[in-house]
C-alpha cells in the first residue's frame, strides 16, 4: 500500500445561528459525516430540536449517477417563545438537482450555502416556521451525476466506477441508512453496522438503523470493469493491461508510460526477475481512498489498485511490490521501505523529481515503533495519524540505509534475501532460511551482506519496542564473541548449533554454545597440528562436518577420533624410523607400511572410521614389531636346523615299521603344546569369557561391553598372522595391556577437549581392564629392577639406554607401563 497522496478531509461545521426571542432566529441540525479520515458520528448539535432521519442512496452506475433521498421528521421540544424558520440538510459537493417538498408534497424553497470540498448545506425554508411542539416532516432529494477524475470530493461516479460516502443528519439513535445497487454490479459498502440482503429482484441492499456509535462510517465501492478502458502493455514479453477510467487519458497515458521504463529500471535497480506470475493488472480506482491510501498491491492476484492522483511516486511504489511483499520480507514497514526508496531512485532514473521522505518526529502523538505497525486498524480514531506515521518513518528509514550502504550494497542485501541465504554462512554450509526474512534477519543482512554501521541505531530510534531493546544489547555481545570465533577460525566458520542459534536471536542459547566452541576450536588446532606431523593437510570434508554440525558432542567425538587415528599413524612412524633388524622384519610381517598408507588416504578422504581401523593396525604391528620379527628369526633357523641334520638309519624294514608304529618322535611332542603355554586356551581369556556371561546376566553394562570389546581385540590378535592360532598368556596379557593404554591415552584427549563425560568412561573402562593384568610393581620394586637391569647390561650411559630398557622391559612384563619404565630408566643413567 501507499500512503494517502492527498489530505483526509474532515467536515466543515454547518453555520451556526444564535437562538434568540427575535422572529428571525434559526438553528441547524447536528450533522453526521462520513469520509476517509474521519470518525463521524450523530451528534444532538441543538438542544431542543429532535431530529429523525433516514437517508437513502440509489446508485445507477450504467447512468453515472447517486439518486440520493433525505426524508427528515423535525420536532420542536423548546418552549414557545422560540421557533425555527428554516432546516439545514448535508448534500455532497457536486450535487445537482436538489428540492424540498413537505409531507403533503408542497414545495419548500432552498437556499445552497457554502461547504468544503465534499459537504455544501441546502437551507430549506419551512412554511410555516416550526413553533414550539410542533412536527414536521421534509424531503430533501438530489442527484449526484458523473465526476471528473481527481476532482477535491471524496465521491466518483463514472460508468466504470463509483465511490461516495454514507451521510446521517440525525439525532443519536434517530438515523437511518439505506444504500441500493442494481443487481450484477459488483458492489461493497465499507464501514459498521451495515446489513446486506438482496431484494426479489436481485438489487442489493445495505441498510443500518438506529445509528448511535460515535465512530460510525461507511462508504460505498462499485465497479463494472467492463467499462474500464484498457491498453496491453509488454515489460520483456509479459504483458501488463493497464485499465483507466473512460476518458482519463491523462492517467491512462502516465500509467502505460511508467510501465514500459519504469518496470525495467525497477528490475535493474533492484537486480532481481519480475516477481510475478507472468502477468500484472493496473486498475485506475478510487478504493485506496477509502481506506486512506493512494493505492494498493494484492500479490496473489496480481493486481496493483492505484488512484487516479497522477502520482508516479505511488505508482511505481505499488509496481515495485511485486518483488517487495511477505514473500520477501516478513515486516510490514520493511517492504513498504524499500518500495518507497527504490521508487524513489526509480524516478530519478526516468529523469523525474526524486521524493525525498520529510524527517520523522518521534515525538508525536502517533509515534510508535516499526515492529508495532503491523495490521492496520482502520476503525482506530487515530489510524490516520498511525498510518500517515508508519509510513513516513519507513520511507526515511528506508532512504537513510540506502543511503549509507549504497545501492549496488543494497542489491546484495536484497539478492541474500530472495536466495534465503543464511545470515550466519559458512563455506561448506548450503543450509537456507525456511521462511521469508524478518526484522531480525534484515538487520543481520544489512550489517553482515550490507556492512552498515548505523542500522543497529537505527533500529533502536525507530524499529524495536522497549522490550525488544533488551534483544540488541544482548545481540552485540553475543557478535562480538561470534566475531573472536570467526577469526580464530582461520576460514572455519562455528559450527550450525551455533549460527542458527544467532540466528534465530536466542542468544541464551548462544552464549553457552560459544564456550563449547572454544573448546571445540582449541580440540582442532591440536589436530591441526597432528596432521600436520604426519604430513597430512586438514581435509575439505572435516571443514564441512564441524560447520554443519548441530551436535557439538559427537562433532567432539569425531575431532579426537580423527586425533587418534593421525597420533596412532605417528607412532607407527616413528617406530618405522627407529627400528632395529628384528623390528624392520616384524614391521613387513604386518604390513605396517600399508596399514599407514591406508590411514592416510583414509583421513584425506574423510573416512574417519577407515583411518581409524588402519591407524590402529598400524600402531599395533608397529608395537609388535620387534618382538613377532624375533620370533619370526628363531622359528626360520630352527627350522633350518632340524632340516640339516635329518639322518636316518635303517636297519631292516621291519624295526623302521615297529619304530613308527609304537614311538612318538620329540618334533611330534613338541607340537602338541604348540597351542598356548598349556596347549589350550590362556587362563585369562578363559576368564574374560566367563566373566563376561556373568557380566551379561547381572546386567552390568560397562564390564559386559568393556570386556566384549577386549576379548574382540585377543581374537584380532590371533587372526593377525596368515593362520589364526590360539594366543598364549603372555600375549593375552599384552593385548590388555595395550588396551589399558589405549583407553588412558584417548580418556586424557578427551579432557583437554572438555568431553568430560567420555573421558570418564574410557578412564572406567580402562580400570576394568587392569584388574585382570598382573599387580603393579610399586615404585621401590620398579627402582630396584632398573638398578638390576643396569648391572646387569653394565650400562654406564644413555648410550645403553635400549639395552637396559630391554632386560627392564622383559623382566617387568604387563607389570609396569612403558613410559614410567623409561622415564625411571633415564633417570638411573643420567644419575
Amino acid at each position: 500500500m501507499h500512503a494517502p497522496s492527498r489530505p483526509s478531509w474532515q467536515p466543515s461545521p454547518a453555520p451556526a445561528r444564535m437562538l434568540g426571542r427575535a422572529l428571525s432566529c434559526a438553528v441547524v441540525v447536528g450533522l453526521a459525516v462520513v469520509v476517509p479520515g474521519t470518525a463521524a458520528s450523530a451528534i444532538d448539535s441543538t438542544e431542543g430540536l429532535r431530529v429523525q432521519d433516514g437517508t437513502t442512496y440509489r446508485l445507477d452506475l450504467a447512468g453515472s449517477v447517486v439518486h440520493v433521498e433525505h426524508v427528515a421528521t423535525i420536532t420542536h421540544e423548546m418552549s414557545a417563545e422560540y421557533y425555527f424558520p428554516d432546516h439545514w440538510v448535508p448534500v455532497m459537493a457536486g450535487a445537482v438537482g436538489v428540492t424540498a417538498t413537505r409531507d403533503d408534497g408542497t414545495v419548500l424553497p432552498v437556499t445552497m450555502e457554502p461547504g468544503d470540498d465534499v459537504v455544501r448545506w441546502a437551507a430549506v425554508d419551512l412554511r410555516p416556521d416550526l413553533q414550539a411542539g410542533q412536527t414536521q416532516t421534509v424531503r430533501v432529494t438530489y442527484d449526484l451525476p458523473a465526476q471528473e477524475p481527481r476532482n477535491p470530493s471524496f465521491a466518483q461516479v463514472n460508468p466504470a466506477y463509483a465511490t461516495f460516502p454514507l451521510f446521517t443528519a440525525a439525532d443519536p439513535g434517530l438515523g437511518s441508512v439505506r444504500v441500493e445497487v442494481p443487481a450484477g454490479v459488483d458492489a461493497s459498502v465499507v464501514g459498521d453496522g451495515l446489513q446486506r440482503t438482496v431484494d426479489d429482484d436481485g438489487t442489493q441492499v445495505w441498510t443500518a438503523d438506529a445509528i448511535e456509535d460515535s465512530t460510525w462510517w461507511a462508504n460505498v465501492v462499485a465497479r463494472d470493469d467492463a467499462e474500464l478502458v484498457e491498453e496491453l502493455v509488454f515489460f520483456n514479453d509479459i504483458g501488463v493491461t493497464v485499465q483507466a477510467w473512460p476518458g482519463d487519458t491523462a492517467w491512462l497515458d502516465l500509467t502505460t508510460d511508467l510501465v514500459e521504463r519504469g518496470l525495467p529500471v525497477l528490475r535493474e535497480t533492484i537486480g532481481r526477475p519480475w516477481g510475478t506470475d507472468g502477468r500484472l493488472t493496473v486498475v485506475e480506482t478510487s478504493t485506496p481512498y477509502v481506506y486512506g491510501y493512494g493505492g494498493w498491491y494484492q500479490h496473489e492476484e496480481s493486481l496493483i489498485e492505484v488512484g487516479d492522483a497522477l502520482d508516479a511516486h505511488v505508482v511505481l511504489h505499488e509496481m515495485s511490490h511485486a518483488w517487495f511483499n511477505h514473500e520477501l520480507f516478513d515486516g510490514r514497514w520493511i517492504n513498504e521501505a524499500l518500495a518507497d526508496e527504490v521508487a524513489a531512485v526509480t524516478m530519478a532514473e526516468l529523469g523525474m523529481e526524486r521524493p525525498l521522505p520529510a524527517p520523522v518526529d518521534t515525538g508525536s502523538a502517533a509515534a510508535l515503533p516499526l515492529n508495532a505497525w503491523e495490521d492496520a486498524d482502520l476503525g482506530a480514531p487515530d489510524a490516520e495519524e498511525t498510518e500517515e506515521y508508519g509510513y513516513g518513518a519507513s520511507f526515511w528509514l528506508g532512504h537513510a540505509l540506502v543511503e549509507e550502504i549504497g545501492v549496488e550494497a543494497t542489491g546484495e542485501v536484497l539478492a541474500a534475501a530472495w536466495d534465503r541465504d543464511p545470515t550466519y554462512p559458512a563455506d561448506t554450509d548450503e543450509s537456507r532460511h525456511p521462511h521469508a526474512i524478518g526484522w531480525q534477519g534484515f538487520l543481520d543482512l544489512l550489517e553482515g551482506v550490507g556492512g552498515s554501521t548505523r542500522a543497529t541505531q537505527l533500529y533502536r530510534d525507530l524499529v524495536v519496542t522497549d522490550e525488544q531493546q533488551a534483544l540488541l544489547d544482548e545481540r552485540a555481545q553475543a557478535r562480538e564473541a561470534y566475531a573472536a570465533l570467526v577469526e580464530r577460525g582461520a576460514g572455519w566458520a562455528p559450527p550450525a548449533a551455533l549460527r542458527d542459534a544467532m540466528a534465530a536471536w536466542r542468544f541464551d542459547d548462544a552464549q553457552a554454545l560459544t564456550r563449547r566452541v572454544t573448546k571445540l576450536l582449541s580440540a582442532r588446532e591440536a589436530l591441526d597440528a597432528d596432521l600436520a606431523a604426519i604430513d597430512v593437510t586438514t581435509p575439505a570434508s572435516l571443514q564441512r562436518t564441524f560447520e554443519t554440525s548441530t551436535d557439538l558432542a559427537a562433532l567432539h567425538g569425531t575431532l579426537v577420533d580423527v586425533r587418534g587415528a593421525a597420533r596412532s599413524v605417528a607412532r607407527a612412524d616413528a617406530a618405522r624410523a627407529e627400528a632395529g633388524p628384528l623390528a624392520v622384519v616384524g614391521l613387513a610381517l604386518h604390513d605396517v607400511d600399508g596399514d599407514v598408507a591406508a590411514a592416510r588416504t583414509a583421513l584425506a578422504a574423510g573416512d574417519w572410521e577407515g583411518a581409524a581401523r588402519a591407524a590402529d593396525a598400524a600402531d599395533a604391528g608397529a608395537s609388535g614389531a620387534a618382538r613377532d620379527g624375533g620370533l619370526l628369526v628363531v622359528l626360520l633357523v630352527a627350522l633350518a636346523a632340524a632340516a640339516s641334520s635329518s639322518v636316518v638309519v635303517v636297519r631292516r624294514r621291519r624295526r623302521a615299521a615297529l619304530s613308527a608304529a609304537g614311538t612318538v618322535t620329540g618334533n611330534d611332542a613338541a607340537s602338541t603344546a604348540s597351542a598356548g603355554d598349556d596347549g589350550g586356551m590362556s587362563q585369562t581369556l578363559s576368564t574374560l569369557t566367563a566373566d563376561l556371561t556373568t557380566a551379561m546376566k547381572a546386567r552390568d553394562e560397562l564390564r559386559r561391553d568393556t570386556l566384549r570389546q577386549v576379548i574382540a581385540a585377543v581374537r584380532t590378535e590371533a587372526k593377525a598372522g596368515d593362520v589364526e592360532r590360539e594366543l598364549g598368556e603372555d600375549e593375552v596379557l599384552q593385548v590388555l595391556a595395550r588396551e589399558v593404554k589405549k583407553r588412558r591415552d584417548t580418556a586424557e584427549t578427551y579432557t583437554q577437549v572438555g568431553a568430560t563425560d567420555r573421558a570418564a568412561r574410557e578412564t572406567a573402562e580402562a580400570e576394568v581392564i587392569s584388574t585382570y593384568l598382573p599387580a603393579r610393581l610399586t615404585e621401590a620394586e620398579l627402582e630396584a629392577l632398573v638398578r638390576d637391569a643396569v648391572a646387569e647390561v653394565g650400562a654406564t650411559s644413555m648410550r645403553d639406554m635400549g639395552a637396559v630398557m630391554k632386560v627392564a622391559t622383559e623382566r617387568a612384563g604387563t607389570s609396569a607401563d612403558g613410559r614410567t619404565l623409561s622415564t625411571m630408566v633415564r633417570q638411573a643413567l643420567a644419575g
